[in-house]
């Protein structure tokens, strides 16, 4: 699959993320695992014995070197890996189960259809998907599992075969001391409203929103903020929507724009959905006093239902329309006498829930529909 590094100097091969976790192994239905804590002591298969360690899992994502043949490694990648040891060995004198790994790239090439600048917007949505934060992890299906689904151009992983893989605790190795510079920060709030009848807009993480005749509107709110103590430059904006990621960055800054301490960026934008749909905002500066990267991301949702039914009974001769109780406020009940286009609804201001139809037709069809304007 070619050749990749992923070990160099800070500023072009970076760690975004390091995650230590416990995980039950998957050849012992009594294990037990919880990130964050170590798994299974005392156990020389399915736990971090015999030597003491933190855990049986790591997880680390950053960006690497890569050649899609031999020699110099000049195209970056976006890469995630994760390493399980299970075991002390994986030849057919070792006991099982053997060691699993995972690798993961997203190649930063145009001849793969991206920027090559590791730092771009587009690169930082890949960087956030692929990281391991530790506030995230526990809440995954499986600690394999990405925040945002974008498929990689590499997947490589399963059972060793060879080898072993070993986590050890931590030494006793202390840094040395540093100069701490002015620091660099960035925020981002996005936020979603379902866009109404009146114009109330009313802000959160979710909206709610019926499929009628057409697909409901939504109203996104983003906001930008410089939390840090130094000004931002270099910055950039990428949006996730399902597996498509946009670089929107000239939406929200001018080219080479910089954001001063407590400047900020609002932008405000309306899209229809069909579906549910989640969007992810990444936004990503450099300090203006050493270029040291800040990266923020904030997530909003649509809800999209089915449009509440309309029932109907005949009760002594009159006839009773009714829809769930639980309808959301905003849908209005329609009447027409003709379905044939361009049809004419008019709204019935006094309907209640339950609606009693007066003057039934006897010779003239009548139709009825509850719709969110």
């Amino acid at each position: 699959m070619g050749s990749f590094h992923a070990f160099g100097n800070g500023n072009q091969n970076q760690f975004d993320s390091l995650l230590c976790a416990c995980l039950p192994c998957a050849d012992d239905a009594n294990a037990v695992g919880v990130v964050g804590q170590t798994c299974n002591p005392n156990d020389r298969i399915c736990g971090p014995e015999p030597r003491h360690a933190p855990a049986n899992k790591i997880c680390f994502s950053g960006v690497g070197d890569y050649t899609f043949t031999t020699g110099n490694k000049t195209v970056k990648a976006v890469f995630r890996v994760d390493i399980e040891d299970r075991s002390e060995g994986n030849s057919q004198s070792s006991s099982p189960p053997p060691d699993r790994y995972r690798m993961r790239l997203w190649l930063l090439d145009p001849s793969c259809g991206r920027n090559p600048d590791p730092n771009s917007a587009e690169a930082m949505a890949l960087r956030i998907a692929a990281s391991a934060d530790p506030t995230k992890i526990a809440s995954l299906a499986t600690t394999e599992e990405l925040k945002v689904s974008i498929q990689p151009d590499i997947d490589d992983g399963g059972d060793m075969t060879q080898g072993n893989h070993q986590i050890h605790p931590a030494t006793g190795a202390q840094c040395a001391a540093s100069i701490l510079a002015p620091a660099a920060r960035i925020d981002i709030a996005t936020e979603i409203a379902g866009l109404t009848p009146g114009g109330v807009l009313t802000f959160g993480k979710t909206a709610q929103g019926y499929q009628g005749v057409q697909a409901p509107a939504f109203v996104y709110r983003t906001t930008i903020t410089n939390g840090g103590t130094v000004t931002l430059t270099n910055l950039s904006v990428a949006e996730t929507t399902g597996m498509s990621v946009a670089d929107t960055s000239g939406l929200y800054f001018a080219p080479d724009a910089t954001l001063p301490v407590g400047g900020w960026a609002t932008r405000y934008r309306t899209n229809t959905w069909g579906l549910d749909t989640v969007n992810t905002v990444i936004v990503a500066g450099g300090s203006g006093q050493d270029g040291a990267l800040v990266v923020a991301a904030s997530t909003a949702m649509a809800l999209v239902a089915p449009a509440p039914r309309l029932s109907i009974q005949n009760a002594g001769g009159s006839f009773i329309l009714g829809w769930p109780a639980d309808t959301a406020p905003g849908f209005v009940l329609e009447t027409t006498t003709n379905l044939t286009l361009p049809a004419t609804w008019s709204v019935i201001s006094n309907a209640t829930n339950p609606f009693v139809i007066p003057n039934t037709p006897v010779n003239r069809a009548r139709f009825y529909r509850l719709r969110m304007p």
